[in-house]
């Protein structure tokens, strides 16, 4: 499949995701205030805070349209915007790419919260109270700070340089036809951090 073909496929079904999820969201989120039962305590909580980070997720996913693209070496990769309603401008652009990186990871932690509560539920009943009142801001952080500890990282050490940026336009240009030049994007590639008589720090490797 053409290039084009395949970059306008993915476009389409990313709204057709966009849609689905936002439905679903909506849907899970309105099951949980209507439809669950009492006995569900604090787990109602988590599910709540749950529906507003996916619900973020989904506008974020929205915006930026992420399209990732391997190094054609192999020793990295980039993704970048590809947005096509409207141009929000280079640093606005960056941010929810950032963000973007941030939720992703949140991910794990959301997922991971959900066993704990399930095993403490289960075999620990009476740690349940740790999921209301101050608890819950604990519960809060341990989403929260996986997501501002990797964005920070993401924004800082990931973020468009004139070297990574020469180097990825590499591969974007050979395999997608689009140059990073004067454009954010997200790329992590592998590099010397020490001179030796075989490379040069900061050499790509």
């Amino acid at each position: 499949m053409p290039q084009s073909t395949w970059s306008t496929t993915t476009h389409l079904f990313g709204w057709f995701s966009f849609l689905i999820a936002i439905w679903a969201t909506i849907t899970l989120f309105v099951l949980i205030e209507k439809k669950s039962r009492k006995e569900f305590g604090g787990y109602k909580n988590f599910l709540r805070i749950y529906c507003c980070y996916a619900f973020l997720f989904c506008i974020v996913d929205w915006l930026v349209q992420p399209y990732a693209v391997v190094d054609i070496y192999g020793v990295g990769y980039v993704f970048y915007s590809e947005n096509r309603l409207f141009d929000l401008g280079y640093s606005a652009t960056h941010l929810l790419q950032v963000l973007y990186c941030g939720c992703f990871i949140a991910s794990s932690s959301f997922l991971s919260l959900n066993f704990i509560y399930r095993y403490i539920s289960s075999c620990h009943r009476h740690w349940l109270h740790h999921f209301q009142g101050l608890g819950l801001i604990v519960v809060i952080l341990y989403c929260v700070l996986p997501f501002l500890i990797w964005s920070f990282c993401v924004y800082v050490f990931l973020g468009p340089t004139p070297e990574h940026t020469a180097y990825f336009n590499i591969s974007t240009v050979y395999i997608e036809q689009f140059d990073l030049t004067d454009k954010p994007y997200v790329g992590p590639a592998c590099y010397h951090v020490s001179t030796t008589p075989f490379h040069q720090v900061g050499d790509v490797n």
